[in-house]
């Protein structure tokens, strides 16, 4: 919001700043780990910037988002027991792009962007199940923890994401994005898995 106030302040034609709201799903595919779907919920913005040049803009929001995984099995021979984990945690996402957008039309227009986003950690809960014998007598037992308060994972999580879509009758988008993570969601040194994920969104402008 700092950088729209910025912006907008720029001398020349007037700059339009229109507020919204979307929804949408997630597919978290992080690296070593099996895929997740989630959602995301918020607030959303654009800003056209025609004294920089025309079609470019820049969108920006907040939302909750979920970004579920889980764990191959893995089975450990000398206790003859597998160990699989499955976890949804919840962020406040806060992605800016800066873009160009193709007028296709009087309703409708393409657009595609490029920037940076940050995760920040809110809740969620991470459960463990390790299985241990044979499948006629095995015994399973459940371990449930807190995703971030338990030191399980690391609560910051940032990236660089790419937004592209359609935008009809100016206030109707539809957009898919891929949000690529930089930093190891994981506070253990024994492993680096970090966040991908491809994002379907529907957005509404006033």
């Amino acid at each position: 919001m700092i950088c729209a106030g910025m912006l907008i302040s720029l001398p020349g034609a007037a700059q339009e700043l229109r507020m919204g709201a979307m929804a949408g799903m997630n597919v978290n595919v992080p690296s070593d780990l099996k895929t997740g779907i989630g959602f995301k919920v918020g607030a959303m913005g654009k800003l056209t910037l025609p004294t920089v040049a025309k079609g470019l803009y820049t969108d920006f929001g907040v939302a909750l988002s979920s970004l579920p995984w889980k764990t191959e099995r893995i089975w450990e021979p000398a206790s003859n027991t597998t160990h699989e984990s499955k976890a949804n945690p919840y962020y406040l996402n806060i992605p800016v792009h800066v873009g160009y957008q193709w007028k296709c039309g009087s309703q409708m227009k393409l657009f595609a962007g490029v920037g940076p986003y940050l995760n920040v950690g809110l809740f969620g809960k991470i459960n463990t199940t390790a299985t241990n014998g044979t499948i006629q007598t095995e015994k399973k037992q459940k371990v449930s923890l807190n995703y971030f308060s338990d030191d399980e994972m690391n609560r910051v999580d940032w990236g660089v994401g790419l937004n592209a879509g359609i935008e009809l009758a100016r206030h109707y988008q539809v957009a898919l994005g891929y949000d690529w993570g930089m930093s190891d969601i994981m506070s253990s040194d024994n492993y680096d898995y970090r966040n991908r994920t491809f994002t379907l969104t529907l957005g509404y402008l006033f």
